[in-house]
C-alpha cells in the first residue's frame, strides 16, 4: 500500500454485524481510507479471518473487486472492553472513529448486558478515541431512543420527558449522551446517526439478522406449524389475530441504503455536531406488512385494535411477541430535514413501502 495516499485512519466497531459489514466495504470505496477493525475473536489472525470471510461475502454479492480494499483493511482481536487498554495494535492516532457495535436485545433480562456493552463499551471507544486524538466520533444509535414520543420526532437531543420503552432504547440513549458530552469535554466532534428498522439488502433481500420484524416474522411461522401439527385445518378456517393501532405505519431502511446515507453524510465536514435519521423517506403500512407475513406464513393475519377480539391462540402470538407491542401503538414520524437528501443516490430516496415490505417476502 502505498501509505502516502492514506489521509483518514479510521477506527470501526463492529465491522462483522448486519450494518457494520456494508459500512466497512462503504468506508473503503474511498481510496484515501485506511480501516481499522476491531473484531470479537482469539488473535488477530482470526480476527481477520472473520472480517475477510463478512467482508468478502458482501462484496462478492455488489461486485466489489477485494483487491481495492483488502490491502487498507487491518482487523484487531478484542472486545468494546479491551479497546481502551489495547494501544499497541491499533496506531497511535486515529482520525475518525465509527462506533457501531452494540447489543440488540428488548428482553428485559438482558439489562445489565445492554448497560454493560452498549453504555459501558461506548465510554471505552470514547476513551480510546480520546488518547488516539481522533477528531469525529460517529455513534450509531436508534430511532427509538425517541421512547414513548409520538408525532413528528425531530433530529436533535432526546426529549427526557418521554421515557424509553425498554432498556436497550435506554441503553442506546444513556450512550448518546456520553457521545456528546465526552466529545465535548475533549475537543472533539460528534455525529449521532439514529436509523429506523433496518431490513435486508436492497440488492436481494438477505438479511442476517432475526431481530424485530423478522422475530416477529418467524414467529408467526413457527406459531402456524405448531398450532397446524395439532389441528392441520384450524388456518384454512380461522385467521392469526395481533394487536395495533388502526391506520399506524412503521418506517424502514435497507441495510446497505442506510449504510451509504451514513457515509456520505460522514464525508462532509459541515455534518458534524448534528443528530442525523436514516430513515426511507416514506413509511409503511402495518397492515400491509401483516398481509405478507401472513401470506408467506400462509395464515389470515389480521391487526385488531381491541384485545377482547383475541382468542387463545392470538393471545399466544402476543405473549411471544410481547417485546415488540409496544412499537405497534403510539405511531413515530421521523423527521430527516437536517440532511440534503438531494445528494444521496436516487436509489436511496423513491423507494414506496411495496420495495421496502418485498424484503419480508424474499429476505428470510
Amino acid at each position: 500500500i502505498d501509505r502516502s495516499a492514506v489521509t483518514r485512519r479510521v477506527l470501526l466497531t463492529g465491522a462483522t454485524g448486519f450494518l457494520g459489514g456494508f459500512l466497512a466495504l462503504d468506508l473503503l470505496a474511498a481510496p484515501d481510507v485506511e480501516l481499522y477493525a476491531l473484531v470479537r475473536a482469539d488473535g488477530d489472525e482470526q480476527a481477520r479471518g472473520r472480517l475477510l470471510d463478512r467482508l468478502g461475502v458482501l462484496a462478492d454479492r455488489r461486485g466489489t473487486p477485494a483487491d481495492d480494499w483488502r490491502s487498507r483493511l487491518h482487523a484487531v482481536a478484542g472486545t468494546l472492553a479491551d479497546l481502551a487498554a489495547d494501544a499497541g495494535r491499533f496506531p497511535a492516532m486515529i482520525d475518525e472513529v465509527f462506533h457501531v457495535a452494540a447489543l440488540v436485545s428488548l428482553k428485559e433480562r438482558d439489562r445489565a448486558r445492554l448497560m454493560q456493552v452498549n453504555v459501558e463499551g461506548t465510554r471505552a471507544v470514547l476513551a480510546s478515541a480520546c488518547a488516539r486524538e481522533a477528531s469525529v466520533v460517529n455513534y450509531v444509535s436508534t430511532a427509538y431512543v425517541a421512547g414513548t414520543r409520538s408525532g413528528t420526532v425531530p433530529e436533535g437531543p432526546v426529549d427526557e420527558a418521554h421515557p424509553t420503552q425498554n432498556a436497550y432504547e435506554e441503553s442506546k440513549r444513556i450512550a448518546e449522551r456520553l457521545v456528546v458530552e465526552g466529545c465535548r469535554a475533549a475537543g472533539m466532534r460528534f455525529r449521532i446517526f439514529r436509523p429506523s428498522i433496518i431490513l435486508g439488502d436492497s440488492r436481494d433481500h438477505r438479511a442476517e439478522s432475526d431481530f424485530g420484524v423478522y422475530h416477529f416474522a418467524n414467529s408467526v411461522l413457527a406459531l402456524r406449524m405448531e398450532i397446524c401439527a395439532r389441528i392441520p385445518d384450524y388456518f384454512r378456517f380461522n385467521p392469526l389475530r395481533m394487536l395495533g393501532a388502526p391506520g399506524h405505519v412503521l418506517n424502514f431502511i435497507a441495510v446497505d441504503h442506510a449504510a451509504r446515507m451514513l457515509s456520505r453524510i460522514a464525508e462532509r465536514a459541515d455534518t458534524v455536531d448534528c443528530y442525523f435519521h436514516l430513515v426511507n423517506p416514506r413509511d409503511t403500512q402495518l397492515t400491509e406488512i401483516t398481509r405478507i407475513i401472513g401470506e408467506t406464513s400462509k395464515v389470515d393475519l389480521r391487526v385488531v385494535p381491541d384485545e377482547s377480539e383475541l382468542n387463545p391462540i392470538d393471545t399466544l402470538l402476543r405473549s411471544r411477541t410481547r417485546i415488540l407491542n409496544c412499537y405497534l401503538w403510539n405511531e413515530k414520524h421521523f423527521d430527516s430535514s437536517a440532511w440534503q437528501v438531494a445528494e444521496l443516490p436516487a436509489e436511496s430516496l423513491h423507494l414506496h413501502a411495496a420495495d421496502y415490505t418485498r424484503y419480508l417476502e424474499e429476505g428470510w
